[in-house]
């Protein structure tokens, strides 16, 4: 699957500052996730940096393009807990910081 990826050249100095104008506040957090594609095998675990009520950024070792649906499903810390798996769209994908990484803006669906 051919993937658009927005040139670092062309943000803001990162992901936050790009989602700064956001209707609800993101609150930093560190999970891992396992992202999946559906009706594909494709597979990826991830970390999910921060949520809000509308969405997630996850930083993964691959891009997705604008428009992909992803399910994601949240390892909480809690031993006990159960994963917590949404349904998420792509908005954008950015490399990160040392460039293994991509920073991917999702919406929950």
């Amino acid at each position: 699957m051919p993937v658009s990826v927005v040139p670092r050249a062309q943000e803001k100095s990162c992901m936050t500052d790009i989602m700064d104008l956001r209707e609800s506040q993101r609150t930093p957090v560190d999970f891992q996730a396992e992202i999946r594609v559906p009706g594909t095998d494709q597979k990826i675990t991830a970390d999910v940096a921060d949520m809000s009520e509308n969405g997630l950024r996850i930083v993964a070792p691959s891009a997705f393009d604008a428009g992909t649906v992803l399910v994601v499903s949240i390892e909480p810390k809690a031993k006990d807990a159960p994963p917590v798996t949404v349904s998420v769209t792509v908005v954008r994908s950015i490399p990160g910081a040392t460039g293994d990484q991509f920073e991917i803006a999702c919406a929950l669906d």
